[in-house]
């Protein structure tokens, strides 16, 4: 049996680890590059969503001071109840002004007895802070440490500027407000606009309103997710394969609605009809949308009910 020649293996081995120190370098470099790529065009995509929620919001807070003159604590208590609430109140405020006989709007929008009044507050500025951003800004989560599969060399794209010159470019960076910022607990507003006044009494056994009335709430509710779905002759959904879950939900949301509507008659003992049914619908699809932005998933523009409706 001949002889080990260890000279001849060595060399060989010092080849072969320098092959594999130099594909796992390029492995590491690729994975790098990847990843900052990933992240530079998730934060191009991050800055004009971020921007678009500032304008929208300061659009929506200058045209709520301007037209209906609220102050800007006012405002801010609507801006809180989202983009259907803004939607809710610009179009009930004339009539509800009207039917109550107040002097401007802002007798519409009531803060809490207990409230402070708050000085100095500008919603604008608020806004500017990034208050209402739900958008949830990019991270980079390129691989940290990674080393070749040899000598345990780190690979690396060099110091973090090119992070850092990525998130100063394209990533803004909500900034605190300065100052007191006004709380909407306990506030409330008032949108009545027409009562129709006389004692509540149920629908009899055999009525069909009870059916009709659902159904009202029902086309409200998809209309405010924006899906599509065809109707047979009799008005009713067909709904199709794999919309099971949005079926229940809607199914469920639909008797939460004239569950609520049914219990204001009863509360304000009027008679039936007193309070639209509409509005039933467009309340609980505001709940439903406030739950879902709040929990931190969803932004409004991707929550179950995003669609504004208008006012019957």
């Amino acid at each position: 049996m001949p002889a080990l020649d260890f000279r001849a293996f060595a060399a060989g081995f010092a080849t072969q680890a320098q092959k594999i120190e130099e594909e796992s370098a390029k492995i590491g470099m690729d994975l790098l590059k990847k990843a900052m790529e990933d992240f530079r065009e998730e934060a191009k995509d991050y800055k004009p969503k971020y921007e678009e929620e500032i304008r929208n919001k300061k659009e929506q807070a200058t045209y709520l001071r301007s037209t209906f003159g609220l102050s800007d604590t006012q405002v801010k208590v609507l801006l809180d109840r989202g983009d259907l609430g803004v939607k809710d109140f610009v179009t009930k405020a004339e009539k509800a002004k009207n039917f109550q006989q107040l002097e401007d709007y802002k007798g519409l929008v009531k803060l809490a007895e207990a409230q402070e009044p708050i000085t100095g507050f500008d919603v604008i500025d608020y806004i500017d802070s990034g208050a209402y951003v739900k958008t949830k800004a990019p991270v980079y989560v390129g691989p940290e440490g990674f080393k070749t599969g040899v000598f345990g060399r780190e690979v690396s794209l060099g110091d973090k500027s090119t992070v850092e010159a990525t998130k100063s470019a394209y990533i803004p960076e909500k900034g605190g407000y300065e100052g007191d910022v006004p709380s909407s607990m306990g506030a409330t507003v008032d949108l009545t606009s027409e009562l129709k006044r006389g004692a509540y009494e149920p629908f009899p056994p055999t009525s069909a309103q009870p059916r009709s009335i659902r159904k009202e709430i029902e086309t409200a509710l998809v209309k405010a997710t924006g899906i599509r779905v065809d109707q047979n002759s009799a008005g009713d959904y067909l709904w199709g394969e794999g919309q099971a879950d949005v079926k229940a939900r809607i199914a469920r949301d639909t008797e939460n609605a004239y569950r609520s509507w049914e219990n204001l008659h009863k509360d304000a003992n009027v008679s039936l009809g007193t309070f639209p049914a509409y509005d039933s619908a467009v309340d609980v699809a505001l709940k439903e949308m406030d739950k879902e932005v709040q929990s931190g998933n969803v932004t409004a523009d991707n929550a179950f009910y995003n669609k504004p409706l208008p006012c019957k």
